[in-house]
């Protein structure tokens, strides 16, 4: 099944997925590398925070993925609007967004 999303709506509803999903996230410290804040859900990690360069990695499953594949979004464009989302969501200042592998 295909869905029309117009260009304004489809960065909403991508906010609204990830807040739904993921804006509860547990913080966790992790001494073995105290540069780093690591944010979990049900165990998992879904994105690592480094407080000196103020880079967030992110798990390519399930977020970046999902907003590549269902939203349509390019990396750049997920890059941007997840930089946005974690800012907003958990008051970090971020560079950059990043996941591995990169891919279009």
């Amino acid at each position: 099944m295909k869905f029309i999303i117009t260009e304004s709506k489809r960065e909403l509803m991508a906010f609204k997925w990830l807040n739904d999903n993921y804006g509860d996230l547990e913080v966790i410290d992790i001494k073995k590398y105290p540069e780093d804040i690591q944010y979990n859900k049900d165990g998992q990690m879904i994105f690592n925070y480094n407080i000196k360069t103020h880079n967030v990695f992110i798990l390519n499953q399930p977020i970046w993925s999902f907003l590549t594949y269902f939203f349509g979004f390019t990396y750049d464009e997920v890059r941007d609007l997840t930089k946005k989302w974690v800012e907003d969501r958990f008051g970090l200042e971020v560079q950059t967004t990043l996941t591995y592998p990169k891919y279009e």
